[in-house]
C-alpha cells in the first residue's frame, strides 16, 4: 500500500487484482488494500509469541465446534470476486470461521471471517486499528480485537449487543490481559 516495507522485483506500484496476487512468486509476504500491495514486515518474538497464545487457546477452544481458527499466513477474500478480480486480500494474524462454505476453495477465507485478531506492531499500528478496522467492518466481521503490547481494544459488530458499535479498552491488570470474546461468551484468552 502505500509503500511499506521494501521493493521488490516481482511487484511494482500499481493496482492489483486477487488474480495478480496469486501469481506473485516472491520471498516477501503481502496484502493487497484496495489494490494496493502492501509488504508485511517480519514478525518480532513478542508478536509471534502472542500470536502462538492466541492460536493455542483458540485451537483449544474451538476443537469439536462447527467453527475452525486459522493463523497466518492465510489469505482472507474480504469482498470476493468470481473472477478473482478482488481488490482486497488481508491475512489478519489470527481469526475464526465458522460458515464452512467461506473455505470452499480450500485456498483461502472467501468473505468476512466471524472474529479477526490483528497484534500490532510500530509498523502495522495505524493500518490495524484504522483501515484494517475499516475494512473488516464493511465486509460483515462479527468481532474484531487489536492486540498490543499493554492493551486490547476489541470492537464487536456483531450485533448481538445492540444495533451498534461497541468497542471496549482492555488495559493490562498486574502485568497480564485477559480478553473474553463477546462472540464466544466462554471464550477467554491470557496473556
Amino acid at each position: 500500500m502505500m509503500g511499506y516495507g521494501h521493493s521488490s522485483a516481482a511487484v511494482s506500484l500499481g493496482r492489483y487484482t486477487y488474480f495478480d496476487y496469486k501469481q506473485w512468486e516472491d520471498e516477501f509476504r503481502y496484502e493487497l488494500i484496495e489494490g494496493e500491495a502492501v509488504a508485511l514486515a517480519a514478525p518480532s518474538v513478542w508478536h509471534q509469541t502472542v500470536v502462538l497464545k492466541i492460536s493455542a487457546r483458540f485451537n483449544d477452544f474451538f476443537e469439536g465446534k462447527p467453527c475452525i481458527p486459522f493463523v497466518s499466513p492465510f489469505d482472507v477474500r474480504l469482498f470476493p470476486q468470481n473472477n478473482e478480480d478482488d481488490k482486497t486480500v488481508v491475512q489478519p494474524d489470527v481469526l475464526v470461521v465458522c460458515d464452512k462454505s467461506k473455505l470452499s476453495d480450500g485456498k483461502a477465507c472467501r468473505g468476512a471471517p466471524d472474529l479477526v485478531v490483528e497484534v500490532v506492531s510500530p509498523s502495522s499500528k495505524i493500518i490495524d486499528l484504522m483501515v484494517k478496522r475499516e475494512l473488516y467492518r464493511s465486509a460483515g466481521v462479527k468481532e474484531y480485537w487489536v492486540v498490543g503490547e499493554d492493551k486490547v481494544m476489541r470492537w464487536d459488530w456483531s450485533g448481538r449487543r445492540g444495533d451498534r458499535e461497541v468497542k471496549d479498552e482492555i488495559v493490562t491488570l498486574e502485568g497480564k490481559l485477559k480478553i473474553r470474546s463477546s462472540l464466544f461468551e466462554t471464550l477467554e484468552v491470557s496473556l
